[in-house]
């Protein structure tokens, strides 16, 4: 075989073995998506911008979108208006790199879907900003606040107090329970009452470990919170800029949470931190 045919047999073989690792990426991003939100952010822009669904049914461009026009990442708050654009913020995760921030949206009464910095979100529309209670979109340079649905935490609190908290089925092991939950208010109501039992026990059964007061919470291998797309290493840092580590008062925290129906969490992987913002109720 002459070398120039070795070369190119050589160099289909290098380009083949890449594309295979590209695709076998994106497959794990689909089959285990980001929410909650918790991979850890990339430190370039090419990366940042490549978003993907929860639902798994995001485009994804291997070589770029040459159809995508540029969005440059809106650092400083701006005083945008509400965008008139029927779409809902269902969460949001911070960066210490504006650029690999991302939220999850969705249409009105629809599936929610993962969007990075300058991710098209609707139409024309791209996802510009992420803050803690909005983010902010870009439509041709025209730029529009959407926020978390509008409802005052004496409304939340008040309602939930109201409402009975559905029966708490404590037959079979937490793990096992916890494959039944199909919300995250049945999970809250779940952890409050186990909580409220035996505090250490619960946290020990749900595969948390308590590094100390103030300190946070390490997630274990095995641990339920998996299923949520953490991982061991992981140290649940605060809930709504309350500090984790004490099984004991931190059962106070979980009932505040519950009642008022919103959770900022957040949780520490490797050297970055992340917040998530959630809706609970």
């Amino acid at each position: 075989m002459s070398w120039q045919r070795w070369t190119l047999v050589l160099g289909k073989t290098a380009l083949t073995v890449l594309l295979s690792w590209q695709l076998a990426h994106l497959t794990w991003l689909i089959v285990a998506p980001e929410p909650l939100l918790l991979k850890a952010p990339s430190q370039s822009r090419g990366d940042a911008q490549n978003g993907g669904t929860v639902a798994g049914t995001g485009q994804y461009h291997l070589f770029g979108d040459v159809t995508a026009q540029p969005v440059e990442a809106v650092a400083k708050e701006v005083d945008a208006p509400d965008t008139r654009l029927r779409l809902q913020l269902l969460g949001v995760t911070r960066s210490t790199s504006n650029e690999a921030s991302s939220a999850i949206i969705a249409p009105k009464g629809g599936q929610g879907e993962f969007y990075r910095i300058g991710d098209a979100v609707q139409g024309r529309t791209r996802l510009a900003g992420v803050y803690d209670d909005k983010v902010i979109l870009d439509t041709n340079g025209k730029l529009e606040t959407l926020k978390f649905d509008e409802e005052s935490t004496a409304g939340i609190t008040a309602r939930a107090v109201a409402a009975p908290r559905p029966e708490v089925n404590r037959s079979g092991s937490l793990r096992e329970r916890f494959k039944q939950v199909r919300s995250p208010s049945e999970f809250m109501n779940m952890v409050t009452e186990e909580v409220a039992g035996d505090a250490e026990g619960a946290m020990q059964e749900m595969g948390l470990e308590a590094i100390g007061s103030g300190q946070g919470y390490r997630v274990q291998p095995g641990s339920v919170l998996t299923a949520l797309q953490m991982q061991p290493g992981d140290i649940v840092l605060s809930v709504n800029g309350q500090a984790l580590g004490d099984p004991q008062s931190d059962q106070q925290l979980l009932q505040q949470v519950s009642s008022e129906g919103n959770a900022r969490i957040e949780v520490q992987r490797g050297n970055s931190r992340f917040v998530v913002n959630h809706k609970i109720n």
